[in-house]
């Protein structure tokens, strides 16, 4: 009965299951080991609807650090639309200003962040940094210089380069929390 069972979701078993731990049901049915053959292939399947689940959450969380830095972009941008007078008369104020406010917000979102954070804390950095840095370039390049048509050059030389701003904070955040977590252990 087992071993018809087995037969029978053999196709079943495939999609669930592969390499390592398909190899080694195999080989156990193969040897006559039915019982046990039954619990590895009934483990497998756990594992694998569990791999589907982690990837479902792996994948919220990507999309959710990918909202969190188009929030950051839209502050921002909201910001810069209100002090956007300064840019020709006063440059230097209206550059502060947007990084004062970018630094405020993106910290903000930082700390939102990583208070779900139990572990990895740099790793953790590198992926948001990375996100929110392709997010904000992104959107720069769409808003500005292709709607707005603003010299691409312009661009990169300018709020381009400072972009690198946002890896280096969520990276430097992640290595602090994670010393910290360090020192509070010892």
């Amino acid at each position: 009965m087992i071993a018809e069972n087995l037969t029978t979701s053999s196709q079943s078993f495939s999609q669930l299951c592969s390499g390592r731990t398909a190899k080694l049901v195999l080989n156990r049915y193969a040897t006559g080991d039915y019982k046990n053959t039954l619990k590895l292939w009934l483990n497998s399947g756990n594992t694998a609807l569990n791999d589907n689940r982690q990837q479902e959450i792996e994948m919220k969380k990507v999309l959710r650090i990918a909202f969190s830095g188009f929030t950051l972009w839209l502050i921002c941008f909201l910001i810069a639309v209100i002090v956007w007078p300064l840019h020709a008369s006063q440059f230097m104020l209206f550059k502060s200003i947007m990084i004062v406010s970018g630094s405020v917000s993106g910290m903000w979102l930082l700390a939102r962040h990583f208070k779900k954070v139990r572990n990895d804390y740099v790793k953790e950095g590198i992926i948001v940094g990375g996100i929110w840095f392709i997010v904000n370039i992104g959107l720069d390049l769409i808003v500005l210089v292709a709607i707005l048509k603003s010299p691409l050059v312009e661009y990169l030389i300018s709020p381009g380069i400072g972009y690198l701003c946002i890896p280096a904070m969520c990276i430097g955040v992640g290595y602090a929390i994670s010393n910290n977590r360090k020192t509070n252990l010892d």
